[in-house]
């Protein structure tokens, strides 16, 4: 038996006695995506993270050149 199982039996009975819902706990299909979903976010946030800060080193560096051209 599945050392989880009490927990999606409990999620399970959740949904049908309150209709609240959280499927990815014992749905295969939904849990599957949800962990798909969810690295893809992580996957955004790190490139994102990445390339602030190297706008911001950029920019930062810009502003102490000499070059009108370039500070601007």
């Amino acid at each position: 038996m599945n050392a989880l199982a009490p927990i999606a039996d409990w999620f399970r009975h959740l949904n049908a006695t309150t209709g609240i819902n959280f499927t990815v706990f014992y749905d295969p299909f939904d849990a599957t995506r949800f962990v798909h979903g969810l690295w893809v976010t992580i996957e955004l946030s790190v490139v994102t993270i990445i390339a602030s800060v190297l706008v911001g080193v950029i920019g930062a560096w810009g502003q102490g050149v000499k070059s009108a051209w370039v500070r601007g």
